[in-house]
């Protein structure tokens, strides 16, 4: 069981990753912009967007992206976590369905 966990941890993390490089680029924001926005270190926004470390995330670090994207953080959430999200894994760029329509009613997605 423990493998199950671990694969599902690092799913989460990298579902994390793609949502925050998408929510960027759809605001046109840098990194650094990003960071000043949401007060993360943008040494740590690399971490998190690139999936190149553990980017084991904070709640606190959901809850400053959630707030920086102008997003409900129950929404963050749910797109981070989504069975619908899954195939993210694999098509980063791509529109994410049920994703994409949870995001449509905030500014990132207009």
């Amino acid at each position: 069981m423990k493998v199950k966990e671990n694969e599902d941890i690092v799913n989460v993390n990298l579902k994390l990753a793609h949502l925050l490089r998408y929510l960027r680029k759809k605001n046109n924001w840098t990194q650094e912009h990003l960071s000043e926005v949401s007060t993360i270190d943008y040494k740590h926004i690399q971490r998190l967007e690139s999936f190149k470390y553990n980017n084991d995330f904070r709640f606190s670090t959901i809850q400053k992206l959630s707030k920086a994207f102008n997003i409900d953080l129950l929404d963050f959430i749910k797109c981070i976590i989504s069975t619908e999200s899954d195939y993210i894994l694999n098509e980063p760029d791509s529109d994410w369905g049920k994703v994409a329509e949870t995001l449509k009613k905030y500014e990132c997605d207009e």
